[in-house]
């Protein structure tokens, strides 16, 4: 299960390079599919286990499967997007995130971090 909130740093979205590169209308299904990709849990766009095809984006979006398709087209050839585990749309940001936050929560687990930490007296002073 995703958290109920996602990182976004408004500065990095207005400065990548690559959304620069494309329509306002690929940037808006872009923030969209990071959204869906966000509730996955996975950092993948997929429902029940699989990927999501570009008639379910347009159902769940409101809007026309050619369009979807086009804007698809469109992140992939500005490498937005990524494909992983050959056909699931990904954000590779996502994905990094979810792994450091579980990292973070396994850490936290065993006591977070050491260093942090107060030394244990032996009792000898």
């Amino acid at each position: 299960m995703a958290d109920p909130w996602m990182k976004f740093f408004p500065s990095d979205w207005l400065s990548e390079p690559k959304l620069k590169l494309v329509s306002r209308a690929a940037r808006s299904l872009w923030i969209d599919l990071m959204c869906l990709m966000h509730q996955s849990g996975t950092g993948r766009l997929e429902v029940a286990g699989r990927p999501m095809t570009e008639k379910e984006i347009a159902a769940i979006l409101g809007d026309n499967p050619r369009t979807i398709k086009k804007l698809l087209a469109e992140l992939m050839s500005a490498e937005v997007s990524t494909v992983v585990e050959g056909s699931f749309i990904a954000s590779s940001r996502i994905i990094r995130d979810f792994e450091k936050a579980e990292k973070d929560r396994s850490n936290g687990r065993k006591g977070g971090n050491p260093s942090l930490k107060p030394a244990v007296s032996d009792g000898l002073g």
